[in-house]
């Protein structure tokens, strides 16, 4: 009887490696090496990866609702705030994170995260421009305009 149970007990927790899940907050995550959409090599190589969890409520992303790509970035102005220079930086994966104000032609940098914020001149259309470094060469910038 107690083999039983063990091998039951081996044989769910096998199952739980194919089902990524979050234990903590009931997330479903995908974004394995299985899950490589396609790459290409080159100077500039490029690897498209769609990205699936089950808490991103957006729906206006390319691929639907809890679908989204590293490309899929945005910073938006935060709601509800009367501070025009308050910015939400959203995540690849939706995750909405406040960030401080940052005045035209100012910028803020925080080490923790790898990030580095700047506005730019309104007269010219660009809002806030983000780099985000994601590992020891790979960078990110985007350039946002006031509409997101």
């Amino acid at each position: 009887m107690m083999g039983l149970g063990i091998n039951m007990m081996v044989q769910k927790a096998g199952s739980a490696l194919n089902r990524p899940v979050n234990a903590a907050t009931g997330a479903k995550y995908l974004a394995g090496d299985d899950d490589v959409d396609f790459s290409l090599p080159g100077h500039f190589p490029l690897e498209w990866q769609r990205t699936y969890s089950s808490r991103d409520e957006r729906t206006e992303g390319m691929f639907g609702r809890g679908w989204s790509v590293l490309y899929e970035v945005c910073l938006e102005r935060t709601p509800d705030n009367p501070d025009e220079n308050c910015m939400t930086y959203v995540s690849p994966m939706g995750r909405r994170i406040d960030l401080q104000a940052v005045e035209p032609g100012s910028g803020f940098y925080s080490p923790v995260r790898g990030w580095q914020c700047g506005a730019a001149n309104r007269a010219t259309g660009l809002s806030a421009v983000m780099t985000a470094c994601t590992g020891c060469l790979k960078r990110t910038r985007s350039a946002h305009s006031v509409g997101g």
